[in-house]
């Protein structure tokens, strides 16, 4: 369970245990120079889901690698007992080239030369898409992979492009795994990878965000994470990809550059239990006030009592900092007659809005617009927002976003690719928290005028949120069904009244016989996602 889902449930109580892996992701990471990034939202959702259950349950467990120690625990006056663990399933043979980090030459050299020994599946980790990519057209170049033009690669063709650098290493056999592919994609590649059809895996640090695969080796190409360098935890946990408990009990890791400095112990530092007048105010407002310091309590208070949002949007919108707020409070409040009006709906959007909601957005989620290389694009991301919310469907949208980038573009595979981290992280994530802030400050001005009219933004919320899916459907998406089918689906299948996942998997599961009309391709989606419903095992399928 992601915190997100479980900051947003309120059905959960009486939980006798909660088990939490990867828990080193509540911690702030640090970069070389030893300064913290606060500005990664995910560690302060976390630490809210982690405060709400610590409340909620009478015991936890924790796991993860590597860690000799934690920190912010007793502060929250929960007892506990850690236990380290040098334990490793398999063995490493681990071997440092130490080349500079810009010798591309030597570094391809020496990737391609450890390919041409190294027996077994091999992952490749890099920084970015862009060095992803790059890597792929090496290995291509090199003679490494198999040609292959199966169902999958006429799908990327249909609904992607058969130049992008995904669908050229795949028909070349090659897998690739980032971050803003789909997930269905991302599900499918490691299906393929862990059962042996793929031999070769270039990736970046999504391959560490809870992804299991059957690496015997590991190729470290890059010490970095985007633009970040990573320490020595990092660094140990890519190593620990490769080799296989029950398949490859000896891995092999060669690392291209030289180990990353620091210190070999990792403690994990949670903020929960850790807070300090450096705190951030939004990050306070998500905790439970039972977790709250005495200082840190005074510190909100002090916050909510001068801040024009108020202690309940504080806390409603804590993903949110705090100036963020402020500025979003005054770019409301700033609107004229007309553009408030522009805002007064329940359902379809009036005239103007996708403007003033842009506006909005370079308001308060600027740190995400940065992120996607949108800081000065504002018009560009209104006409996309203008264009996604009157499209007929989410592949509609798509497919009419690479139609707008050139053939011959010689960056036409990254922009692909920043087209889907623009639906990814833009459109599903932040847009429709950004409405939902917008929602509740549109209605407080409204009040304070005397306009009157009822505001609603749950629908164009939902088809941003949901892929212009219901929310059962679109709940379906993270099981690895894409998009695309699922829009299929819903047609085949309307559900009426109140519906979820579990509704979706048993009309799914009640109706597996009677996918007439949907390629194999789509109904191996569809059966891998339900297959642990259906207990039932697919030929070829890990």
């Amino acid at each position: 369970m992601t915190g997100k889902l479980t900051n947003d449930r309120t059905d959960l109580k009486g939980i006798d245990l909660f088990v939490l892996d990867e828990f080193y992701k509540l911690a702030f990471e640090r970069r070389t120079s030893g300064e913290k990034r606060d500005d990664d939202v995910r560690v302060a959702a976390l630490n809210s889901a982690l405060s709400k259950l610590l409340k909620l349950s009478k015991q936890f467990f924790m796991t993860g690698p590597f860690i000799n120690g934690v920190r912010g625990l007793y502060n929250i006056n929960r007892q506990y007992t850690f236990f380290p663990t040098d334990y490793n399933t398999v063995a490493l043979n681990i071997e440092y080239k130490n080349l500079r980090p810009k010798d591309l030459p030597g570094k391809d050299a020496a990737m391609l030369a450890a390919l041409d020994r190294f027996t077994g599946p091999t992952i490749i980790y890099c920084k970015s898409s862009t060095t992803a990519g790059a890597i792929a057209k090496t290995l291509i170049a090199g003679g490494l992979g198999d040609a292959k033009h199966d169902a999958f690669s006429a799908w990327l063709k249909q609904h992607y492009d058969e130049e992008w650098d995904f669908t050229r290493a795949y028909n070349h056999g090659i897998g690739m795994h980032y971050g803003g592919l789909p997930r269905a994609i991302q599900q499918f590649i490691i299906d393929r990878f862990n059962n042996g059809e793929l031999r070769h895996l270039v990736c970046t640090s999504t391959i560490i965000e809870g992804v299991n695969t059957a690496a015997k080796n590991v190729i470290i190409y890059d010490n970095k994470n985007g633009t970040y360098s990573i320490d020595r935890f990092t660094h140990g946990n890519i190593r620990g990809r490769a080799g296989r408990m029950g398949r490859h009990f000896v891995g092999n890791v060669l690392c291209l550059e030289a180990l990353p400095k620091g210190d070999d112990a990792f403690e994990v530092q949670i903020p929960l239990g850790q807070q300090d007048e450096d705190t951030p105010i939004n990050f306070l407002a998500g905790l439970q006030p039972e977790h709250l310091t005495d200082e840190s309590q005074l510190r909100f208070d002090e916050a909510a009592e001068s801040s024009k949002v108020g202690a309940d949007l504080l806390r409603k919108h804590a993903s949110f900092r705090i100036e963020d707020l402020e500025h979003g409070f005054h770019a409301i409040n700033s609107l004229d007659y007309n553009q408030l009006t522009s805002c007064l709906f329940h359902h379809k959007p009036n005239a103007g809005f996708s403007s003033i909601l842009t506006e909005f957005l370079y308001t308060v989620s600027v740190p995400t617009l940065g992120t996607l290389q949108l800081h000065h694009a504002q018009d560009v991301v209104k006409a996309k927002i203008n264009s996604y919310l009157f499209a007929e469907s989410y592949n509609a949208y798509l497919k009419e976003q690479l139609g707008r980038i050139p053939q011959l573009d010689s960056d036409r595979s990254r922009k692909i690719n920043d087209e889907l981290k623009i639906l990814n992280r833009l459109f599903a994530y932040t847009i429709p928290k950004a409405l939902s802030l917008m929602e509740d400050l549109v209605i407080r001005v409204a009040v304070r005028r005397n306009r009157s009219g009822e505001v609603s933004y749950a629908h164009i919320r939902s088809l941003f949120e949901n892929y212009h899916l219901s929310a059962a459907w679109a709940g379906v998406e993270e099981m690895g069904i894409p998009v695309q089918t699922l829009h299929k689906l819903e047609r085949r299948f309307p559900i009426e009244g109140e519906a979820n996942v579990d509704t979706v998997v048993d009309v799914l599961c009640n109706r597996i016989q009677n996918l007439g009309g949907f390629t194999e391709l789509e109904q191996h989606f569809i059966r891998r996602a339900i297959e642990p419903s259906l207990n039932v095992r697919l030929p070829g399928v890990p």
